[in-house]
């Protein structure tokens, strides 16, 4: 699938403020908001669009808290329903927190720091 030509130009002009910006929250509003909202369009509105919505799947395993942006595959408009795909901003400190919660990652020795 090809980005659209209206989305080239948003993402021509976004693109040096977002990337000016010292604000994860307009990198995300001005770059990945139009890039998903273009997909949605080519795909005739068959996906939903969740942003800043809590998600949470297994707390216990460290899988829960809010999520960047959720795709749906679902009519449903307000509320989060299955089949979803979550999206949010992997960090350096986000893999270790979650590399130090995780203990299948310990087991797998995935929890050492990396330089």
């Amino acid at each position: 699938m090809e980005c659209s030509q209206l989305l080239k130009e948003v993402l021509q002009y976004n693109l040096p403020i977002a990337v000016a910006s010292n604000s994860e929250k307009a990198r995300s509003e001005m770059i990945i908001s139009p890039i998903l909202l273009d997909l949605r369009r080519q795909l005739n509105d068959q996906i939903n669009l969740f942003s800043g919505v809590e998600f949470n799947v297994e707390p216990a395993q460290g899988l829960n808290g809010i999520c960047d942006f959720i795709i749906t595959h679902s009519p449903e408009r307000l509320i989060v329903t299955a089949p979803v795909s979550p999206f949010g901003e992997v960090t350096h400190s986000r893999i270790h927190a979650f590399k130090s919660k995780n203990p299948i990652n310990k087991f797998r020795g995935l929890s050492q720091r990396t330089p």
